[in-house]
């Protein structure tokens, strides 16, 4: 053999297999964000991270002695995000949290405010 005609060694087999396995997971970063594309904003394991717009709904409680108390996010979340669905829990923690609580409204940009009442 001539130094010149030099000609490339086949893959062994531990090359392949990293090879296949680069391409396998490259290909599950590319497809898993790619399908949240086309799901309601924001989406778990999208690609958008937090940077969702969506407005942060507002609370207002509803006491017994007839007054209301408006609810700033930041009182019982640190990092208020957008990705959060506080509507699921935060209610239930003003009904429970703040003694003489009967009902919390909740007003969402785009849609009629709801009254949820305490049990």
């Amino acid at each position: 053999m001539r130094a010149g005609d030099r000609r490339p060694r086949p893959w062994t087999r531990r090359q392949v297999g990293v090879a296949v396995f680069f391409v396998a997971y490259l290909a599950v970063q590319l497809a898993v964000p790619s399908a949240k594309l086309w799901e309601p904003r924001p989406a778990r394991f999208g690609w958008q991270m937090f940077a969702g717009i969506a407005p942060a709904p507002r609370f207002a409680v509803a006491m017994a002695d007839g007054s209301t108390r408006e609810v700033a996010l930041a009182d019982h979340y640190g990092n208020p995000r957008a990705d959060l669905r506080y509507e699921d829990h935060l209610p239930g923690h003003l009904c429970r949290s703040l003694p003489g609580a009967r009902a919390v409204r909740l007003e969402r940009a785009g849609r009629e405010p709801e009254v949820r009442p305490c049990p």
